[in-house]
């Protein structure tokens, strides 16, 4: 019996998403319509919070959500997500037509609770991972995030996620297998195996990280073409780990290892374990023992206290190792933050100039590689009728390959004919790979 017509809108990080699909599986599981309609009984947005222009995002969204209330176009509105673990009180003053303000730990508790005529629920700091024995609705064709582990143990100064999200725990190696069996069986021919800090999986449960492990045991699945891994921490990052990446038939050569700074005197101040040489380290292991990977990273700039001579060692470190895939963040002052307290803010100005000149190198160094690829032929993995990805991207966050013809096959083996001036590829189809 079909108990009411709902959606779900997933803001933030593919961790997220997650969350989101996992809730879809278990509303309808209990009798609830998933639908992309208006006249819908209730809509969740899954919030993220994490800086600035994330809740800003967040906030814009639950307005556009209250007018549509207002127009009788949705009946009730459920706000949850990493927002609510930090701005609870605020969106309760701030959106009086939200019907339900829940916490992260409770979200599968939602059938129960549109039954209660509660609003109010008590937020507390997150301590719920998912199994992946829920029931699960992918929002993307081909591909599928695997979350495993949550929370995190890290302290870095610009960070509120450990205060959302809670301590580090990560998933039995076991139920991830199964989970990925699962994935495999519907179709999915690409796992991305997420965390906070993928580095540490496994530590709080046996003892010593165990992600070599538990890529030993994925590459065992049939039926999963690629495996992809992100978020490693460079100070985490290990010969056993490098060994285990060498020797599988499945890790796609794409490593995302976000470092946020080069300069040592800040990375300090980030709180970044390791520094610098654990990030030099890090790169080093891969150059030397997966020449053929591609690096993806994250930087950070204006941090407070960063003088030119800070930005200059960020930039040369840029040139130097010459990471594939470089995304550019400004600072953002997150009050609940340690860096809040920090002085030696850098103004918004010369802060908008540092990011301008790592965009642009960012631009140069990718746009080398993509150029390297015209005239290849590579398999290339399907998202919709005309478009996919190589192995080098990561869905939602890097380039497209575009597809001159529909494809008949969820991987398919691509001429790349041209590099777009986006620095997407276009392709030719030659054949089906799976």
């Amino acid at each position: 019996m079909k108990k009411g017509k709902f959606f779900v809108i997933s803001l933030g990080c593919p961790k997220n998403q997650v969350d989101s699909e996992v809730l879809i599986g278990t509303l309808e599981n209990r009798g609830f319509q998933f639908e992309e309609t208006e006249d819908l009984d209730f809509v969740v947005v899954n919030t993220c919070g994490f800086i600035s222009e994330a809740v800003e995002e967040s906030y814009a969204t639950i307005k556009h959500l209250v007018s549509l209330k207002k127009e009788g176009r949705i009946k009730r509105i459920v706000v949850t997500g990493c927002l609510v673990q930090r701005f609870k009180e605020k969106i309760k003053r701030d959106f009086k037509d939200v019907d339900i303000v829940l916490g992260i730990d409770d979200e599968l508790s939602l059938p129960e609770i549109l039954e209660d005529s509660r609003k109010d629920f008590k937020i507390l700091p997150s301590r719920w991972i998912y199994t992946g024995y829920e029931p699960r609705v992918l929002l993307s064709p081909n591909y599928a995030y695997v979350k495993v582990a949550e929370g995190c143990n890290r302290r870095c100064s610009f960070c509120i996620i450990p205060k959302m999200r809670g301590r580090y725990r990560s998933r039995p190696v076991e139920s991830i297998v199964d989970e990925v069996y699962s994935l495999a069986n519907i179709g999915i021919k690409e796992v991305v195996l997420v965390a906070q800090d993928l580095t540490l999986y496994g530590y709080d449960i046996y003892g010593r990280p165990m992600l070599d492990r538990l890529i030993r045991e994925i590459d065992l699945i049939p039926g999963i073409e690629w495996v992809r891994l992100m978020y490693l921490y460079p100070s985490g990052l290990n010969m056993k780990i490098i060994d285990a990446i060498g020797e599988s038939r499945k890790v796609v050569r794409y490593l995302h290892i976000p470092i946020q700074h080069a300069s040592s005197r800040i990375l300090k101040r980030m709180r970044r374990a390791g520094g610098r040489k654990a990030i030099e380290r890090s790169f080093r292991l891969i150059r030397n023992h997966l020449p053929e990977f591609f690096i993806r990273t994250e930087v950070i700039a204006g941090f407070p206290g960063e003088s030119e001579g800070d930005f200059k060692d960020l930039y040369m470190f840029l040139e130097d190792w010459r990471p594939e895939r470089l995304a550019v963040f400004p600072y953002s002052d997150e009050k609940e933050a340690h860096s809040y307290k920090l002085d030696g803010k850098v103004p918004l100005e010369l802060v908008n100039e540092r990011v301008s000149e790592l965009i642009l190198l960012a631009q140069d160094l990718m746009f080398e590689v993509q150029e390297s690829f015209v005239g290849q032929q590579i398999p290339v993995i399907v998202d919709n009728d005309l478009e996919g990805r190589t192995e080098f991207d990561a869905p939602e966050v890097d380039f497209v390959v575009k597809l001159k013809s529909r494809p008949e096959g969820s991987v398919v083996k691509v001429e790349i004919v041209s590099v777009e001036p986006s620095g997407d590829l276009a392709g030719r189809i030659l054949e089906k790979v799976a």
